[in-house]
Formats: C-alpha cells, sequence, structure tokens
C-alpha cells in the first residue's frame, strides 16, 4: 500500500451529476470533498503520462509496459470506434479531507449524521448526543416498514430543546473516539458541539471557503456568448494557513510511479501535486475497538466516501424484508440506517468523450447498525474496517464505500 497527500495549486471545482441549465441567477451545481471516482481517473492517466512510451490516441496507449498496463489499463479501438475499456487492477483504499502536519497527512472526517447538538436548551444544560438504534415497537409506534428499517436513530428528547447536526470535521483523534463511542457529556466530541467558540476549529470554512465566479455559455457553431446563458460556479479554496488537501491511499505500492507527479483535477483540470507520505499506525486504535465492541453482538459501519448500492440506501448484499445479509463471508443482520440525503455521481466518460450515468449515491458520514453473532465482533472488525462494501468491483477500485467500524 502507497499513501499520498494530494496538494491542491488553485481554487477547483467538482461538478456533481447534474446539468448545468444557464440562466437568470442559475448556480452550477458542485461538491465538495469530490468523491474519489474524480481522483481515480486523474491517477490512470498519472501512471500513463509517466511511462515515455504512452500515446494517448493510439490503440492500446501504445507500447506502453506491461506494469503500466496491469495498473491503469487499456483501451481497443480503430480509429473513432472503441471496442474495449478496461480500468487496469489499481484500486485506492482511502480518500478524503486531509491537512498535513510535521510531513504527515492527518486525516479530517466529516461527523457522522448520528451525532446530534442540542439548540435552545436551558442555558449551561446544552448537550451532544449520540443517537441509537430504537424500535419503533419501543416507542409504541406500529410500523409495515421491512425489518431492515424497523429500527431508528434516535436521540433522548430533552425538554425545551431540539436537537440540530453540525457540520464539521473530526480529526483523527476526535474519529478514535468517536468510533469507540466517546462521546459523552464530558467528552471532547460533546464540548465542541455545546460552544461554538470550541467548534470554530473544526468547522468548513477553517478548511477551505467557495470563491463564486461567473461563466458563460459559447455557441459551438459561432464562437460567441449565447444571449442570457450565464451561470455562477462555486470554486473552492482551500485553506493555505491550515495546510489542507486530500490524503489518499492506494492498495498497490507505487510511490516511485506517483511520487511528486502531477494531478489535473476538477473543471478547467487544476494542477495538483502528489506527495508521497507515512501511514497511520491503527494497530492500538483497532487493538482498542475490538475490545469495547467484545460481547455485544453488534457494530457500526460508518462511510468513509460515498458508496453506490444496486438497492439505494440498503448495502449490498443484504434482503430488505429480513435485514439479513452477507458481509465479506460473515452472515450479519442490518437493523438501522442513518443515511442522510443522497449525493448524485456522474462524471465524463473521457475515452468515450460522453457522460457517464448519473448514480445515486449514499453520502460519507451515513451510519449502519448492524447484529452479528457474538463473539464475531473482533473477526468483523478485521474483516471489514477499511474495506469497500460495494458489491461492485468497479466501484470497490475507485474507492466507494470505504468504511470504518465502531461501537454500536
Amino acid at each position: 500500500m502507497s499513501t499520498y497527500f494530494i496538494d491542491v495549486a488553485d481554487v477547483v471545482f467538482f461538478k456533481d451529476g447534474r446539468a448545468i441549465a444557464p440562466g437568470s441567477e442559475y448556480s452550477a451545481s458542485s461538491i465538495f470533498p469530490p468523491n474519489p471516482v474524480t481522483v481515480y481517473g486523474a491517477l490512470r492517466s498519472a501512471i500513463l503520462a509517466a511511462d515515455p512510451e504512452a500515446d494517448f490516441k493510439a490503440d492500446g496507449f501504445g507500447a506502453v509496459s506491461e506494469r503500466t498496463r496491469e495498473l491503469a489499463g487499456t483501451i481497443r479501438r480503430s480509429g473513432e470506434t472503441i471496442f474495449e475499456v478496461s480500468s487496469g487492477s489499481l484500486q485506492i483504499t482511502d480518500f478524503g479531507l486531509a491537512r498535513r502536519i510535521n510531513g504527515k497527512a492527518e486525516a479530517l472526517y466529516p461527523l457522522p449524521g448520528d451525532v446530534l447538538a442540542s439548540k435552545k436548551a436551558e442555558k449551561g444544560k446544552e448537550s451532544a448526543q449520540q443517537a441509537k438504534a430504537v424500535d419503533f415497537a419501543d416507542l409504541g409506534i406500529r410500523t409495515n416498514l421491512p425489518k431492515a428499517a424497523q429500527k431508528h436513530s434516535w436521540v433522548r428528547y430533552q425538554e425545551g430543546s431540539f436537537f440540530e447536526y453540525q457540520p464539521i470535521y473530526l480529526n483523527e483523534t476526535l474519529w478514535q473516539q468517536y468510533l469507540l463511542g466517546k462521546t459523552g457529556h464530558d467528552s471532547h466530541l460533546a464540548e465542541l458541539l455545546k460552544i461554538e467558540t470550541k467548534r470554530n476549529e473544526y468547522t468548513p470554512d477553517n478548511f477551505f471557503r467557495k470563491e463564486p465566479r461567473m461563466g458563460i455559455v459559447i455557441d459551438a457553431s459561432s464562437g460567441t456568448v449565447e444571449e442570457g446563458k450565464l451561470f455562477t460556479t462555486p470554486f473552492i479554496r482551500l485553506n493555505p494557513k491550515t495546510n489542507v488537501g486530500f490524503r489518499l491511499s492506494i492498495k498497490q505500492n507505487i510511490a516511485d510511479t506517483l511520487d511528486g507527479a502531477l494531478l489535473r483535477l476538477g473543471g478547467d483540470g487544476k494542477l495538483s501535486a502528489l506527495t508521497a507520505t507515512e501511514t497511520t499506525d491503527e494497530t492500538g486504535f483497532t487493538t482498542d475497538l475490538k475490545s469495547a465492541v467484545k460481547d455485544t453482538g453488534m457494530l457500526k459501519l460508518v462511510l468513509l466516501t460515498p458508496a453506490v448500492f444496486g438497492q439505494g440506501w440498503l448495502p449490498d448484499g443484504f434482503d430488505a424484508e429480513s435485514g439479513e445479509g452477507s458481509l465479506n463471508g460473515f452472515r450479519v443482520r442490518l437493523t438501522a440506517a442513518n443515511t442522510g440525503r443522497y449525493q448524485p455521481i456522474g462524471g465524463w466518460d473521457v475515452a468515450k468523450n460522453c457522460p457517464k450515468p448519473t448514480r445515486r449515491a449514499v453520502p460519507a458520514g451515513a451510519v449502519y447498525w448492524i447484529e452479528c453473532e457474538k463473539g464475531q465482533e473482533a473477526a468483523l472488525v478485521d474483516a471489514l474496517h477499511g474495506t469497500s462494501i460495494c458489491s461492485n468491483k468497479e466501484y470497490q477500485k475507485q474507492g466507494l464505500g470505504i468504511i470504518h467500524t465502531g461501537v454500536a
């Protein structure tokens, strides 16, 4: 495995899967951080560009080496006709926002949707709550929902208040506390959610800001601006004061090829630089995690990257009616989910010169609760932590559906 920090040199724009419809006061839709599929294509291009024999217009990209062909894939075509496109064996195992500290890429994780802060509570009694999987029947609610959804992500009611999600990013220390279930009233995470001045260091504005810019539509035949076709593009500028960029881990050890490589990312193909960096040793954390979940018969799965499943919100391999399914060979039962709003994933197919189909993805930060046989918790942590739960092999290689496990 090899790990990198991606340093972005300029403002960037990552479009989502929705079409641009220029007009009065129209803003192009975007996502940030980008999904790993965007970076996957840029990585393949960088690997091909590093091979002196690569020819992007030739059949099979020319006389590239077997190593390049195995990693980046190939293309078979005759003139403008494409017969086959293969993506190669390159696989992303982690991707997301990060900041560079002392030569290392410290991960920044979006706060999962099951952690909420109370608002309008009695002064001095504000709190942070972590939602639990609560059975509707225990609340006196009858439902005909399938068993996979009969429990709900629920927080304890507090008189005179309501609960609100705070969009903040957690550093690795806070993230590990969250996964270990250390979110009580006296925890650091709870303090962040209750006190705004402490929370400011972790808000999105501390890491990146929007820079809206005007765009125009050019008529292809005349080369002139189409009347009334104006729109706003929400570019993103990462904060250089906090050394923010992206972290990236790849299954293959190819630092000799990618260390120092340049990528073209997002709209306008802005330049970014890859720098090989050290990985964080999680041995101590996973030991603590396996001890915390021992004999509970339950685990929590948290998405680090968006996931595209064949059944919408329901992970691949699960039956909606019973909630039962299989993950990496283990039989488990899905009991509840906190998935949030879907994220459209599309893009442009460079090889075929056409748009990719738009898919609805479960966003990063979504949470799934599963039950397993008591005694299997540690083995499940070993089998699932840091892996993709998408069954589609191409989605796995592109870094979609990567999860971490935690205390339910």
